[in-house]
């Protein structure tokens, strides 16, 4: 009890330690961060409007047809080189105030009717007659806004001929770009436009840049100049570079950016990013190989809940789709719908049948650690051990978190993004999308890398060192809260502590704690920017799944129900495979019993040579044979094969039955194999059910005559083979089975034959 004591109190010590670290460095280490002082969604639309009015853009007369993406991008090449070179305090501050890696970033797109009227968004043009599977993407409108709103890329793609074209292999029609008439300009007169352009966005002040010789464009389309401005400032090796192509009289190219130092291998990150996605891509076939596998072989034999998979597998598809709205939810409906119905039935089946097989093989191998984690499909989650499991795990969380950012900033050259994905749109739903992130990744990355995994290697070996490996190189190959952190001594020693407190969490508690441990660090890691940037559209959305938690914690902790029944619980199929195993050991019990009842010891008769086998169909059965010694005649020895009507145990308890009275029977008869079987008849007419019956054959071998003398009671022939002769005889007295008749009827079917034997 003190040792328990002493490890919460140490536990809560750590936690406040982590979580105060992460909030304090939280802003002077994360890029994401920079955020919270940028323009939000709805600013960013008034820009895209106030900028589409400037006199000197190049605008397409029908822009407002073209369905619009916005999404806010970053610049990884640019940030990671800044975090390694200058730390993660200082490139925030660049980024926030020079530098513009994050961008907003619009795009209008073309709508192509198709000749069965959908409208479908593809971003592109095409030339007359070429078919719309050669389209390539070249943006009819494309623009770009800094954080702070102002424009730093522009372009549109534009024809100066008909509006409508039409392809000549689908019958599609595309609509195209114009812009209004506008006549070529002089070299003066294009400069000056370019001025006024710049001012009329609040550009730089060219004045301090240099300018490059002007390009002269002339093409079919149009003519014009590429004017191009290079910053005398190089801030940390950038170079900035303002370029500028006038079309006809317009501004049809606008493009400000800060452009790597060559010196800077901008190659590593994309590397860094493959290496991380063959990984991935990688564990994915090698897990779900190794599940099919089992699912496939363990199926049959029922050995899974099916229930739980199911339970799992719909949260697991609500997550998806809540995932995908949240990044595509101005989307038309029909396509969402489509994308939520085809993929949310695809991850069921997918985390239904991972959560079957990892639970399955957890319950092989330590039961209670997956106990507390099912209870959520029972609705058991109002109780002191549930709540204990929340506390604990939310502790853990923030020792996590609070370790990442202390290794993060330890690490001289360090560089890392918190989460690609869920960085690519903040918009209305992105916290929406940081907790089915989190609840999708719970139920497929730690069923399959950790419960899977480790339960498999538990089944194979007791030894715990084994364990720790797992858990250590799961972690270090694919850490969970940060998808590529650089260089690799970062990422190796992030996944080395990660690797270390998540294994300990699953085989010092269950899976429970894992799994929220996971979910709370992640969604806290990801959506702490919400919080610091006091938006409290996203604050409502994630605190409110936190205190969901803390209060489901809380409500469990002052409950009654102390929750230990939960380790009770044993899924039906565990039951039935139990069931199934206590009776194959009985079964197996009375297969040896019933083995042992058969002849156990073959006579040694010097006139005869002896082999006996029998198998039953299953455990056990009413096949068998026996030998009859007479008392004072060792001349003379007596044989017996039968076959009770039907199979398994029934049948086996009349084949012993059968075999006492025949044995007692028989020494009363040595001289009859008929008297002997009616005799038996007799008795074993009287103690079975009528649908029951047992064919014999008895026969009785006199060695000193030389004879064979046996009875058929509705067995088998009895097959002789003489040495003397290829020819093979069956010999079949007349008789019926024992037990169908009774008395005088049943001795007057049954004949007594003898024949003759001799060596061979």
């Amino acid at each position: 009890m003190i040792k328990n004591h002493v490890h919460t109190v140490l536990l809560v010590i750590g936690a406040v330690i982590g979580i105060t670290y992460f909030i304090m460095y939280f802003s002077d280490t994360f890029s994401e961060s920079t955020l919270k002082s940028g323009i939000p969604r709805d600013s960013v639309l008034a820009r895209i409007d106030n900028a589409l009015m400037i006199p000197e853009l190049a605008v397409p007369v029908n822009y407002e047809k073209l369905t619009r993406e916005i999404s806010l991008s970053p610049d990884d090449a640019q940030i990671r080189f800044l975090q390694e070179t200058i730390g993660f305090e200082d490139a925030n501050r660049v980024i926030e105030k020079l530098i513009p890696a994050y961008r907003w970033k619009i795009r209008y797109l073309n709508l192509i009717d198709t000749s069965s009227g959908m409208n479908i968004s593809f971003g592109a043009s095409q030339k007359s007659g070429e078919s719309l599977d050669k389209v390539k993407d070249i943006k009819p409108l494309h623009m770009e806004f800094d954080l702070s709103g102002r424009l730093r890329y522009y372009e549109t793609r534009f024809r100066d001929t008909d509006v409508i074209t039409q392809d000549k292999d689908s019958g599609s029609t595309i609509r195209e770009l114009v812009i209004d008439n506008a006549e070529p300009v002089s070299l003066d007169s294009a400069r000056t436009i370019v001025r006024s352009f710049i001012k009329q966005i609040g550009g730089p002040d060219l004045n301090s840049f240099i300018e490059k010789p002007v390009v002269p464009v002339t093409t079919k389309r149009f003519s014009g100049y590429q004017f191009t401005f290079q910053s005398a400032d190089q801030p940390f090796g950038f170079e900035r570079t303002v370029r500028i192509h006038i079309r006809q009289s317009k501004v049809g190219f606008y493009e400000d950016r800060y452009e790597l130092p060559q010196y800077a291998d901008a190659s590593k990150y994309k590397l860094m990013k493959s290496v991380n996605n063959i990984l991935g891509l990688v564990s994915v076939i090698l897990f779900s190989v190794i599940t099919l596998v089992y699912f496939f072989l363990k199926f049959r034999k029922g050995a899974f809940d099916l229930k739980l998979g199911l339970f799992f597998g719909i949260i697991s598809a609500l997550a998806f789709c809540g995932m995908f709205f949240a990044m595509t939810y101005d989307q038309v409906w029909w396509i969402l719908l489509t994308i939520f119905i085809f993929g949310g039935l695809w991850w069921l089946i997918v985390s239904g049948i991972l959560v079957t097989v990892s639970a399955s093989l957890s319950y092989e191998a330590w039961p209670d650690k997956y106990q507390t984690f099912e209870a959520i499909r029972r609705g058991k989650i109002i109780n002191r051990r549930f709540g204990w499991c929340l506390i604990r795990a939310t502790l853990y969380a923030f020792i996590i978190i609070g370790l990442l950012v202390f290794i993060l900033r330890i690490i001289p050259g360090s560089s890392v993004m918190i989460n690609e994905e869920s960085k690519v749109d903040y918009g209305p739903y992105n916290g929406l999308f940081i907790i089915t992130t989190g609840i999708f990744g719970l139920i497929l990355s730690l069923h399959s890398q950790f419960l899977l995994t480790l339960s498999f290697i538990r089944k194979k070996t007791k030894r715990e060192i084994w364990l720790w490996v797992a858990g250590i190189v799961i972690s270090m190959l694919l850490p969970f809260l940060l998808s590529v952190s650089m260089p690799w001594t970062t990422r190796v020693l992030i996944g080395l502590a990660q690797g270390i407190l998540l294994t300990y969490i699953f085989l010092k508690h269950d899976f429970l704690t894992l799994a929220f441990t996971a979910l709370i660090g992640y969604v806290a890691l990801n959506g702490w920017l919400f919080f610091i940037s006091t938006d409290w559209l996203h604050i409502g959305v994630i605190g409110g799944f936190l205190l969901l938690i803390a209060g489901t914690a809380i409500t469990g902790l002052f409950s009654r129900n102390s929750g230990e029944d939960i380790l009770d619980y044993v899924p039906e199929y565990v039951k039935e495979i139990e069931n199934k195993q206590r009776m194959e050991r009985e079964f197996e019990i009375a297969r040896h019993i019933q083995t042992t009842m058969l002849c156990c010891k073959t006579p040694q008769k010097t006139f005869l040579d002896i082999a006996t086998i029998c198998e039953p169909a299953f455990e056990v059965g009413g096949d068998y044979y026996d030998f009859v010694e007479f008392e004072n005649q060792p001349g003379r020895l007596g044989i017996v094969i039968g076959d009770v009507s039907g199979k398994g145990v029934s049948a086996a308890f009349y084949m012993t039955l059968a075999k006492g009275i025949l044995q007692t029977q028989a020494t009363i008869t040595p001289d009859s194999t008929k008297e002997t079987l009616s005799r038996v008849n007799d008795v074993f007419y009287e103690h079975i059910q009528r649908d029951k019956f047992i064919s014999m054959i008895y026969a009785i071998f006199d060695f000193h005559k030389g004879t064979l003398l046996l009875s058929r009671a509705g067995h088998n022939p009895l097959v002789i083979k003489q040495t003397s002769s290829q020819d093979i005889e069956s010999l079949m007295p007349k008789g019926i089975a024992l037990g169908l008749q009774k008395g005088k009827r049943f001795c007057e079917s049954l004949d007594e034959a003898e024949i003759r034997f001799r060596g061979g």
